[in-house]
């Protein structure tokens, strides 16, 4: 018999600038876990006029994702543009 307890899950968060509203704000990224029968990913959705453009990673990749888009960020080419912005870089 399962537990009638019930438990509180986050699904979702806002990553948003604090003068903007983390719910609708344009620019507000949110990140979920969403699954669609075949197991668990997470998605990646950018707020704006068409709620429709998102990315999904399956929760496996994530690790690999983040790994590689760190080295992107690395380069040294590219420090011109990471200027002021090394925080993903510096973990």
């Amino acid at each position: 018999m399962a537990d009638p307890t019930p438990v509180a899950t986050i699904l979702t968060v806002s990553i948003h600038r604090k003068d903007t509203n983390p719910v609708h704000g344009r620019g507000v990224l949110q990140i979920s876990i969403d699954d669609e029968g075949a197991g668990g990913f997470v998605k990646i959705c950018e707020l704006g006029d068409d709620l429709d453009h998102y990315v999904r990673i399956d929760a496996d990749e994530l690790e690999l994702v983040f790994k590689e888009a760190k080295k992107l960020l690395a380069q040294k080419t590219l420090l011109p543009c990471n200027e002021g912005n090394h925080s993903i870089t510096e973990r």
